[in-house]
């Protein structure tokens, strides 16, 4: 499965436990308007996933687990339709510019230097992939 967790934004920078989680550069707003950050990670069937507290500082409200079927994307393909064209670099580049995606799966497909967040470096390896100046996608050292 591939699980979320969505943390309240005030209080992510003091959670440890989510070291090995990786931030889908996606947020939800509440009702009342407390924003929470979507952190994911890829579970096989044996693991074990160990949640920890939300700092119970008083500030900050419960966190949200989800539970989907493994996603998987094609790095490149950020409008998710089985090809990689410049429709997926126009998209990566707004997402860039606008400083999010409207969901993990087109941030995850956005990220082809697999560091965690659209840059420049992103971008410029789409470019060259689509211009045939590089035949793959290359992660960051």
């Amino acid at each position: 499965i591939t699980a979320y967790v969505a943390i309240d934004t005030r209080v992510v920078s003091a959670l440890s436990w989510l070291n090995d989680w990786q931030n889908s550069g996606v947020t939800i707003t509440t009702s009342n308007d407390v924003t929470l950050m979507l952190y994911k990670k890829d579970v096989a069937k044996d693991d074990t996933v160990t949640l920890g507290t939300n700092s119970g500082n008083g500030n900050s409200v419960n966190y949200i687990v989800l539970a989907v079927p493994k996603e998987e994307v094609i790095k490149g393909d950020v409008n998710l339709d089985g090809k990689i064209n410049i429709f997926d670099l126009a998209l990566a580049k707004r997402g860039f510019l606008n400083h999010g995606f409207t969901n993990a799966l087109t941030f995850d497909a956005a990220d082809v230097n697999e560091n965690g967040e659209i840059d420049i470096d992103d971008l410029k390896q789409m470019q060259d992939y689509l211009v045939s100046r590089i035949m793959s996608f290359t992660k960051e050292a």
